[in-house]
C-alpha cells in the first residue's frame, strides 16, 4: 500500500505541480518542433532520401516513420537523465526519508518512486507518439489506422530503453548530493563506459559481454530491426534495470539515512 502512495507522489510531481506542468509543456513543444524538422528533411531531400542509411531496405513503412524511430531511439533514453534526477536525492539529503520510513520499508520507498517515474515516462512517450500521429496524418504521410500499431511498438521500445537509464539514475541518486550531480555522474558513466568498450582492445572477446552492462548499448541493433522483432532485445534492457535496482536497494539498505 505504501508503495502505491510513493507512486502517486511521483505522478503528482508531473501533473499537479507547476514545475511538472512546465516540463510537460516543454516536452510537447520540443517534440512538435522535431516533427517539423523531420518534415523539412523529408521534403527537402527527396532525391537521396531512399539511400539514407539504407532506410528503404530496413523499414517497410513510410520513411518519415523511420526517422521518428531512429531519432526516438537516441533521444528518449536521455529523458530520465534530464527529468528524473530528483528521484531519491532530495529526500536523502534533506533527511525527510527518515520520516517516510517510519511507516514504510526502504524497498517500498525505492520501488514506489521508480514505478511512479515509469508511469510519468509512459505518459511522455505516448504523448510524443500521439503528436507524431496527428502531424503525420495532417501531412498525409500515414493513415492513422494502418500505422497505429507501428507507433505503439515504437513507444513501447522507447519506454523499454528508458528503464535501465532510470535504474542508473536511481543508483547514482544514492551517492550524489544534488540532482544536477546525478545527471552529471550518469552522463559521465554512460559516455565513459561506452568509449572504453568502443576503443579498448578486445583480444579475448570479453568486451562484447561487458557491453551488456552499459544502458542503451543495443540501440545500434534496434535501428536495424522492425515491428515485433524489436522486442527480442527487450530482455537486455530489463536485465540491466534489475541489476541497477538491486544495487540501489543494496545501497539504500546499507546507508544510514
Amino acid at each position: 500500500m505504501q508503495l502505491l502512495l510513493y507512486t502517486q507522489q511521483e505522478m503528482a510531481r508531473l501533473f499537479k505541480t507547476r514545475r511538472g506542468l512546465v516540463v510537460l509543456i516543454l516536452f510537447v513543444m520540443l517534440w512538435t518542433m522535431s516533427m517539423f524538422v523531420i518534415n523539412y528533411l523529408y521534403t527537402s531531400a527527396s532525391e537521396n532520401l531512399s539511400q539514407l542509411t539504407k532506410a528503404g531496405e530496413l523499414y517497410t513503412g513510410p520513411l518519415p516513420m523511420y526517422f521518428v524511430w531512429a531519432v526516438g531511439l537516441f533521444v528518449f533514453p536521455l529523458v530520465p537523465m534530464l527529468l528524473c534526477t530528483d528521484l531519491l536525492v532530495s529526500d536523502l539529503q534533506r533527511g525527510t526519508v527518515r520520516f517516510l520510513l517510519l511507516r514504510s520499508t526502504r524497498t517500498d520507498f525505492v520501488l514506489g518512486r521508480f514505478l511512479g517515474q515509469i508511469i510519468n515516462l509512459t505518459v511522455l512517450v505516448y504523448v510524443g507518439m500521439t503528436i507524431t500521429l496527428f502531424c503525420f496524418t495532417y501531412w498525409d504521410y500515414i493513415t492513422p489506422l494502418e500505422q497505429l500499431d507501428r507507433l505503439a511498438i515504437c513507444g513501447a521500445n522507447f519506454l523499454i530503453l528508458c528503464l535501465p537509464m532510470l535504474g542508473m539514475v536511481s543508483l547514482f541518486s544514492t551517492f550524489a548530493t544534488k540532482p544536477l550531480r546525478v545527471m552529471l555522474w550518469c552522463m559521465l558513466f554512460w559516455s565513459t563506459s561506452s568509449m572504453v568498450i568502443w576503443c579498448a582492445p578486445d583480444p579475448f572477446g570479453m568486451m562484447q559481454w561487458v557491453s551488456y552492462l552499459v544502458p542503451g548499448h543495443q540501440v545500434d541493433d534496434l535501428v536495424q530491426l522492425k515491428g515485433w522483432e524489436t522486442f527480442k532485445l527487450a530482455p537486455i534492457a530489463v536485465g540491466q534495470t534489475i541489476i541497477f535496482l538491486a544495487l540501489t536497494l543494496r545501497r539504500i539498505r546499507r546507508r544510514d539515512v
